[in-house]
């Protein structure tokens, strides 16, 4: 049997940052390759990070999964001692990388939640924007003026209306609604008031001016497979700048066990300086022999994106033809969008409010045309669950011209830093079962678009920092009968990984 990894070998030296001033802290050189620090302070001067913090047309990210599980079998992940921890380690490896965006996979645990609304206002690591999590509700928000986000979590059938589906009955459903049953006294005193002072009751908000509500973080489109008793898909981002629109998707292929949650993928349109990137978390199905399953999810993502592309997006600059086309593409697309509201207009049968308002009844089938313009980068990161050596024959598959046509953001293919790796992470060596034989593998990536603009500033790294405190880890037998426990030093069995992305075409 293998040794205990031994925790100082998750101590990262410190490079990267120029020190002003005087009497710095003296950096100790470490022989890690993958994760080399600036430091976080020093003694009575200041520091400027030159390599780490993102020009104005570069964005940084960091994709993590954190690893929050709650089910009936997940006692051995130890999720509450490490919940205890993530907070702490997220401002840590913040403050030392500056990331932009975050994007977050296996975010289960209702911790999650609180841990983004904390992130969401905190003073020391601000990420105000964020998405919801993937498919933790069903929807955009109801389009009547006067119901307020009170949608089904299924099919959006207003709850207004007094028509909802069956499904709305079931627990997860009737908790997700944004207005309950029993806020209608409180609702029609809140419309009188609203009608009062001439403002929407759907666009008041219910806490601080400066707090995003439930409408500002809701998402623009849901698309795909979503189904309400399923659990969520455990993907959000967050970001340090506006988000001005949030997709979600839910895929049609999978097998067990994640076949019982929604997986999927979310789009976040972000505004950085005036410049557009478009941000895509996603997590694929796990089990090392589903790689066929992964391949059909991201080829389902990839037609899914494509379906807001323009036809023209092919191309690095859209010539005045392209533009002619492009031109004569949207004409019809609104007349088609025209006959359809028309249609539905003409059906008796649509319910209506007490104003005469149309609910929206249901997903679309994909993108806006347009959204995913080819000026702007189209970053793709997540935990893909395919093994860069293990599976690279599949890895390539999916992400050839025909399919995503993407690029890995990798500084050398041939021998890649790792992310699952039980020498660096003491904690996926306990999940593993203190394997002999060390398992050192590359699942998570980042991914760019070659339709579109964009370069790698900075190449994908893996963050082997360890948390500050150390964590107990139980041993379990049979799932639940305790056998004695350990400490670990990392809150996750992966590793982040962070890269930076550079606006621009050219490198």
């Amino acid at each position: 049997m293998a040794d205990t990894p031994d925790p100082s070998v998750f101590t990262a030296g410190a490079e990267g940052a120029v020190i002003v001033g005087s009497d710095p802290l003296p950096a100790v050189p470490q022989p890690s390759q993958q994760s080399a620090m600036p430091p976080l302070t020093t003694r009575r001067s200041t520091y400027v990070n030159v390599s780490l913090n993102s020009a104005a047309d570069e964005l940084t990210l960091i994709s993590f999964n954190i690893q929050m599980l709650v089910d009936c079998c997940s006692l051995p992940v130890n999720w509450w001692s490490r919940e205890r921890e993530l907070l702490p380690y997220i401002r840590k490896i913040s403050e030392a990388y500056r990331p932009d965006v975050m994007i977050f996979q296996e975010c289960w645990a209702d911790e999650v939640w609180r841990l983004l609304k904390t992130l969401e206002q905190d003073k020391d690591c601000p990420f105000p924007y964020q998405t919801r999590i993937l498919a933790s509700d069903g929807g955009a928000p109801c389009n009547c003026p006067n119901c307020g986000d009170c949608y089904c979590t299924c099919c959006q059938c207003c709850e207004c209306l007094r028509r909802p589906c069956w499904c709305c009955c079931l627990p997860p459903a009737a908790k997700l609604v944004g207005k309950g049953r029993g806020e209608e006294n409180e609702g029609a005193a809140g419309a009188a008031n609203g009608e009062a002072s001439g403002t929407p009751k759907r666009m008041r908000a219910s806490g601080p001016a400066s707090t995003p509500g439930r409408i500002q973080d809701s998402w623009t489109s849901v698309s795909g497979n979503y189904q309400a008793a399923r659990r969520n898909g455990g993907v959000a981002i967050i970001s340090k700048w506006p988000i001005l629109e949030r997709h979600a998707y839910v895929y049609y292929r999978g097998a067990l066990p994640d076949c019982l949650e929604n997986k999927g993928a979310v789009l976040a349109r972000i505004e950085k300086g005036g410049k557009i990137y478009n941000v895509v978390g996603t997590h694929l199905q796990s089990g090392d022999a589903n790689n066929r399953t992964r391949v059909a999810q991201l080829q389902e993502l990839a037609t899914w994106l494509r379906s807001g592309m323009e036809d023209c997006e092919q191309t690095e600059f859209a010539s005045a033809e392209a533009e002619e086309v492009r031109d004569k593409n949207t004409q019809k697309q609104e007349d088609a969008t025209s006959t359809r509201r028309d249609q539905k207009q003409r059906r008796k049968s649509k319910p209506k409010t007490k104003t005469g308002a149309c609910c929206r009844g249901g997903k679309s089938g994909g993108l806006p045309k347009g959204l995913v313009k080819a000026t702007e980068p189209l970053i793709i990161a997540g935990d893909l669950n395919l093994r860069y050596k293990e599976d690279h024959k599949y890895l390539m598959e999916a992400i050839r011209p025909d399919n995503l046509n993407c690029s890995l953001c990798l500084a050398d293919p041939g021998d890649p830093s790792t992310s699952y790796d039980t020498e660096l992470n003491d904690t996926c060596y306990y999940n593993n079962g203190r394997p002999e034989l060390p398992i050192k593998q590359l699942i998570d990536y980042f991914l760019l678009s070659n339709d579109h603009f964009g370069s790698v500033s900075r190449w994908q790294e893996t963050i082997t920092l360890p948390a500050d405190q150390p964590m107990s880890f139980r041993f379990f037998a049979c799932l639940c009968i305790p056998l004695g426990s350990t400490k670990v030093h990392h809150v996750s069995d992966h590793l982040p990984v962070c890269v930076t992305i550079r606006h621009s075409k050219e490198n």
